[in-house]
């Protein structure tokens, strides 16, 4: 292509961006990105707690964060890396108002490479900066060690935590691929998010957009005798202002965990008609005045009804496998939003979601590498573990969620729906009441108390 930059891996340059305010993050995310065809940011953080896991899992080349943090600050997280004999450098910013040359001297001495000035600088300049340093880096590491420094071995993301505090979500699992599990993803989101002690009164809907061959029935074993009547297809002769509690009860399926299910229909040809931009942003717009938390699990391809769940979203899960189709499918759904009038605007909401929906084999893409194809950070990394299949063969009884709670996949799932919707505090994943947890902490006079 005429004109454009060429980056080679030796020229690339990882970057972690961490900061308490996620929206703020996002914003710079995309102007630091935009300014440098050398940086990728693989990953972004709001706490100390799981800025270090990705630190020893992921092996940034650099950190761009907040001065000051609400758990640590900067020269922290540069003892850290030091301690850990991590290659990685830390960049920190701090607001116009707190910036003196105390804080900067002081940052400094203890390693920070550079501390900017928050309203002053430029996302250009901080990009340029990180560049030059990492680049001048290699070349004397190389020059000491004699290694071809991108032949350094880099590891996986393993667990992430970040505690958000929202309101009303609408969330979409999506991909224009099949089979790279986002039904499964979006039905044990659903379960960890209504489980959480702290969202117990919260309303929680689900629905399946997929209307040419939607699972989310099949995965939540809601009997076929309830479909008929109840899917989306029922919803085309009802108005907008209609959508009453009373409508909602008729016309949607509730689960064991009290989460209400709006499933496709079986019938072929109902399913056929039920693909309408109007239809989905018609029950989208409905449900907002009686849902706290809408999922909606979207097709696996370009339709009007993707459309509708991704004009309507708050966050879009983009979900891949660590293989290059499912990879290839999204580079080209983040091209064709790069180049449609307000393109920008959809892409702002897409967070990368890797499952690993098979066992990892040797030819899986590195996470590293799969966010630098799609120029977007890994939000959460979920792991594959049995009890995806296990609640596959049973029957929708038990979601994996569910089968082992203490397990690595629940865990992971919770850490995404904190991730999206605050709905468990650092250190909550247990899903413990506050009840409990004084309960517990009195027996043991607190000492082992967490």
């Amino acid at each position: 292509m005429k004109g454009a930059v060429i980056v080679n891996q030796t020229q690339n340059v990882t970057v972690i961006m961490v900061d308490y305010d996620q929206s703020r993050m996002n914003d710079l995310y995309y102007q630091i990105v935009k300014s440098s065809p050398f940086i990728t940011v693989i990953a972004t953080s709001t706490d100390s707690i799981d800025l270090k896991q990705k630190l020893d899992s992921m092996e940034p080349d650099a950190i761009f964060m907040q001065y000051h943090m609400n758990d640590c600050n900067a020269v922290d997280i540069e003892k850290y890396c030091r301690e850990k004999d991590l290659k990685t450098m830390v960049f920190a910013t701090l607001p116009s108002q707190i910036y003196n040359v105390n804080t900067v001297m002081y940052g400094k001495r203890n390693g920070i490479k550079e501390i900017f000035s928050s309203d002053t600088v430029s996302p250009q300049e901080v990009g340029m900066r990180i560049v030059d340093t990492v680049h001048s880096f290699r070349k004397e590491y190389e020059k000491i060690t004699g290694q071809d420094f991108s032949n350094r071995v880099r590891k996986e993301i393993v667990t992430k935590h970040v505690t958000k505090v929202v309101s009303q979500r609408i969330i979409v699992t999506y991909n224009t691929k099949g089979g790279v599990g986002k039904t499964t993803i979006a039905v044990n989101l659903t379960i960890a998010i209504k489980q959480s002690p702290y969202f117990s009164g919260k309303r929680i809907a689900l629905l399946d957009f997929d209307s040419g061959g939607g699972n989310v029935s099949t995965i939540c074993n809601v009997d076929d005798e309830e479909l008929h009547s109840k899917n989306l297809a029922a919803w085309d002769s009802i108005e907008e202002n209609e959508i009453t509690r009373d409508i909602i009860e008729d016309l949607m399926i509730q689960d064991k965990n009290g989460i209400m299910i709006l499933a496709v229909p079986l019938n072929l040809v109902q399913a056929k008609n039920a693909t309408k931009y109007e239809l989905g942003e018609k029950i989208i717009n409905g449900l907002k005045k009686h849902f706290d938390i809408i999922i909606i699990d979207g097709p696996p391809n370009i339709s009007p009804l993707a459309d509708a769940a991704l004009e309507a979203a708050t966050d879009v899960l983009l979900v891949a496998n660590p293989e290059g189709q499912s990879i290839k499918q999204l580079t080209k759904l983040t091209s064709l939003l790069n180049n449609i009038e307000d393109g920008d605007r959809i892409l702002k909401k897409m967070y990368l979601l890797v499952n690993q929906a098979h066992k990892p084999t040797k030819y899986d893409m590195k996470l590293d590498r799969i966010s630098g194809y799609l120029g977007k950070p890994i939000l959460r990394y979920i792991p594959n573990c049995d009890e995806v299949l296990e609640a596959l063969h049973s029957n929708g009884q038990k979601q994996a969620i569910e089968i082992n709670k203490e397990g690595e996949y629940a865990k992971a799932m919770k850490g995404l729906a904190n991730d999206l919707t605050g709905c468990y505090p650092v250190g909550d994943f247990d899903a413990e009441t506050a009840k409990e947890k004084k309960k517990r902490k009195k027996s043991f006079f607190g000492i082992f108390g967490g």
